[in-house]
């Protein structure tokens, strides 16, 4: 399959000028006899002159890149297209999309909080007309999908936060959830399971975190929430709409 490097700019951190690339790797993955799915990898390197932060000296950062992502085309009649029940021709699972230091805690200076601030948008913003181009995908006819999903459940502050309210009685941010995900819950509720305290936590913590994700896709490309049985929040846009939202 095809691939390509996509020049992003120099960058200035820490008094170093760090040269940005794209790399797009298109991929076909056998699913079944002869079944297949189709899709895209994307990331950008750490570049080699990468200051000696955290971040920089990170394997993790150093494996997978500052950003990365992948999309899959996705069969209208497979269980996952039949349960989005939408309407157009073609439908792009936009499957992670990660700022990798954040995604696993990894502590970012300000500088480095400064260099990736809008740069995500950028990333994905310039793929994907090499996405369009390669599967030949009408704009107009093409719906775009992704779960609001993977805001850390291991952030000490927030995990005390919501302890705390819970301990006190609180339940003012159980009732909100339970309004934000009516189905979600009332699948709980009919499991009879019973949470431990940890757990309890560790739910509303997702819940909360992965509501911030639902605002900064709406608010970046035009993401619509979908109602869906899970903490993870199912969210559609048409491709015009996020190409749209790009150039703003």
């Amino acid at each position: 399959m095809e691939s390509y490097s996509v020049d992003l700019g120099t960058y200035n951190l820490f008094n170093v000028s760090i040269d940005l690339i794209m790399i797009i790797e298109f991929t076909k993955m056998q699913i079944g006899y002869n079944e297949y799915m189709f899709g895209a990898e994307m990331r950008i390197p750490l570049p080699e002159n990468y200051p000696l932060t955290e971040v920089g000296t990170s394997e993790e950062v150093k494996s997978r890149g500052l950003f990365d992502s992948n999309i899959q085309l996705i069969d209208p009649k497979s269980n996952f297209g039949e349960r989005l029940n939408i309407t157009t021709s073609s439908t792009i699972n936009l499957a992670n999309f990660y700022n990798v230091a954040k995604e696993r805690n990894i502590p970012i200076t300000y500088e480095e909080s400064v260099l990736f601030n809008g740069l995500g948008k950028r990333f994905i913003c310039i793929a994907f007309p090499y996405i369009i181009d390669y599967f030949s995908l009408d704009p107009d006819d093409t719906t775009i999908v992704l779960q609001a999903s993977g805001g850390s459940i291991r952030n000490d502050i927030d995990r005390l936060r919501i302890q705390k309210y819970i301990l006190m009685g609180n339940n003012e941010i159980i009732q909100i959830y339970k309004t934000k995900y009516p189905e979600y819950f009332n699948y709980l509720i009919s499991t009879n399971y019973k949470f431990s305290l940890e757990e309890l936590v560790t739910l509303l913590v997702e819940l909360e975190n992965n509501e911030k994700l639902v605002h900064y896709y709406t608010m970046a490309f035009g993401f619509e929430p979908i109602t869906y049985i899970s903490p993870d929040r199912l969210m559609a846009t048409k491709l015009t709409t996020f190409l749209r939202n790009c150039n703003k």
